[in-house]
């Protein structure tokens, strides 16, 4: 068993997000599909969730609890969260990328979801659970989104 922190998992989410980022920024910057390029811009500003987690605490409360020593592993395979297509191909629409976001976002759910059955101190079990509900908010966002045909 690794022995792992909150801090660990919260610096591999964040790494994975900046590559989500990047890879944004290819498809504004590749892609054909103007619908997708509009909304990968989009995702991109609305992508770094894990501030929002720590809106409103200081940095000695944030190293308190990135310090939280996790009880067992907590496997997630960020690569298998998210797929990245090629910027130029005719598979990366607007629809495609509406769905990948929601598979990545359902994953982080249910991820956070896993580590609040840890035994926790409170504010560590706070911010994970601010987290669930921003990534929800989001989810909701590109559900509406993909029922409106938004993109």
């Amino acid at each position: 068993m690794e022995d792992l922190t909150l801090g660990d998992i919260f610096d591999q989410i964040a790494a994975f997000e900046d590559r989500i980022a990047r890879y944004y920024a290819s498809i504004r910057d590749e892609s054909a599909d103007n619908k997708a390029k509009l909304l990968s811009y989009h995702l991109s500003r609305h992508r770094q969730h894990q501030q929002q987690g720590f809106a409103e605490m200081d940095a000695g409360e944030q190293d308190e609890i990135r310090q939280t020593r996790l009880e067992a592993d907590a496997p997630f395979d960020l690569e298998k969260s998210f797929r990245f297509l090629d910027p130029r191909s005719e598979s990366c629409t607007a629809e495609a990328l509406l769905k990948d976001a929601g598979r990545h976002g359902r994953k982080l759910i249910d991820f956070y979801t896993k580590l609040c059955r840890q035994d926790l101190p409170e504010k560590a079990r706070n911010v994970l659970e601010t987290l669930i509900r921003v990534e929800e908010r989001a989810l909701i966002a590109i559900k509406k989104m993909m029922q409106m045909d938004y993109f």
